[in-house]
């Protein structure tokens, strides 16, 4: 069941506020255990989205958010239409070493995201493109 879906064509600053305040309630009352860190997660990917877009000058396409329940587990997710990144390798890098990933990544402009993501979910996934992140969180 899907319980939000929205696009930002001209993502920004401002956006990402005024969706994130509409986001965490939305989560908090699909998770009976709490947000936690989820929000933080969530927040981190959209967070993401933007930047790519942003950076990349990708107009009139935005981003897109879809929030669904099924199963017992609430399910996120972000997609952009600009280049994406081996989101799937870089987490397998984390799975691997997550001391080693830390130590050589906590410093970096970029790369902390994916920490906060799979820390924050219960499952975190990109397609082969690289431009939609898939979080996953049990319900409970």
């Amino acid at each position: 069941m899907i319980v939000f879906h929205h696009t930002l064509y001209s993502p920004s600053l401002q956006d990402y506020e005024a969706l994130m305040q509409k986001i965490r309630p939305l989560l908090a009352e699909e998770l009976e255990s709490g947000l936690g860190v989820f929000d933080v997660a969530v927040s981190e990917a959209v967070m993401n989205s933007i930047s790519y877009t942003e950076s990349e000058a990708v107009t009139g396409q935005g981003i897109t958010i879809c929030i669904r329940r099924s199963a017992g587990r609430i399910f996120v997710r972000v997609s952009h239409h600009g280049s994406g990144f081996d989101g799937n390798g870089r987490l397998a890098l984390l799975r691997e070493n997550r001391e080693t990933y830390i130590a050589e990544h906590i410093l970096d402009e970029s790369g902390r995201g994916l920490l906060i993501m799979q820390e924050g979910s219960d499952a975190v996934r990109y397609n082969k493109e690289g431009n939609q992140v898939l979080l996953v969180k049990k319900r409970r």
